[in-house]
């Protein structure tokens, strides 16, 4: 898994990158680090620019192939670096995910960036008004965005490390007030609920775990945090689709949607969000996304 921050200085992303990476014993790649190592090389002319960016692709891309979870610690300003790490990704099959790091509290943000200083021996922290002035440009794809001014830092973690299926450690966000939610399961409306059988548990594979007549139910042995997502669009120009299931090969899904004569109505393609998936009808004309990750 290749997890990518980005955000203006003084925001915490340091903070959460670094505890993120230790927590998980990631490959972390700081890109202040590197494009500071280069610079004390004294092999450059002329200002470091993209090279950091470049040298932390390629350090990337070693570690993934690997098998080892990589997370990038930099401002990741403009939409070039940002394609860059999804093309690093989809070259090493992995799942990528962006988290961008906000502070939504101008002032909070000032105190922030004025009251620090460098862990990085001859790096020199930008000032606000370099901060203010950067060049950095709005995200256009999807991604996560966490504002540490209205969350700490711990918080922020637990929040991640739910969306990533990862573990918490033990770590409770015990400012939360919300229910204690088990499951969520989707009611899909079916004049002869048999029908179900032949897309759900012959294709899927999915057991059934309860039969009223009027209801059945299907589940899959897979563990899972309960989910709920809302959309104005499919992603690449679909249609939003009822139901998305998670699958260990969209591949081997694929092909036997395609030997059952399941009608297929997008892919099979891997995404620029890092998953492999296509969209299929089940008997009942609902969307259904088929999705695995890298």
């Amino acid at each position: 898994m290749l997890i990518v921050f980005g955000g203006l200085p003084g925001t915490g992303k340091t903070s959460i990158s670094k505890t993120l990476a230790r927590r998980r014993s990631a490959a972390y790649l700081r890109i202040d680090a590197i494009e500071q190592s280069i610079k004390n090389a004294g092999v450059l002319r002329g200002e470091v620019g993209a090279a950091g960016y470049s040298v932390a692709y390629a350090l990337a891309e070693s570690n993934l192939v690997l098998g080892q979870t990589v997370i990038v610690d930099g401002v990741n300003p403009v939409e070039t670096s940002r394609r860059a790490w999804r093309d690093t990704a989809a070259q090493a099959s992995v799942r990528l995910v962006e988290i961008e790091i906000i502070c939504s509290d101008r002032a909070e943000h000032r105190r922030r960036v004025e009251g620090r200083s460098s862990d990085i021996p001859g790096h020199r922290p930008p000032n606000w008004a370099s901060v203010i002035e950067q060049d950095y440009e709005p995200w256009d794809l999807p991604h996560i965005v966490i504002d540490t001014a209205k969350i700490t830092s711990d918080e922020a973690l637990s929040s991640l490390e739910r969306h990533l299926n990862l573990p918490t450690n033990g770590v409770i966000n015990d400012r939360s007030t919300g229910l204690d939610v088990k499951r969520i399961a989707a009611n899909l409306i079916a004049t002869d609920v048999a029908v179900a059988r032949q897309f759900y548990a012959d294709f899927l594979g999915l057991d059934i775990v309860m039969d009223l007549g009027w209801i059945v139910t299907y589940e899959g042995g897979g563990q899972s945090f309960p989910q709920v997502s809302v959309a104005c669009d499919g992603g690449s120009g679909t249609a939003v689709p009822m139901l998305s299931i998670e699958v260990g090969d969209a591949d081997e899904a694929h092909r036997r949607a395609l030997a059952s004569g399941l009608p297929i109505e997008y892919g099979i393609v891997t995404e620029s969000w890092g998953v492999r998936r296509f969209h299929v009808r089940d008997p009942f004309g609902n969307l259904v996304n088929i999705l695995s990750h890298g």
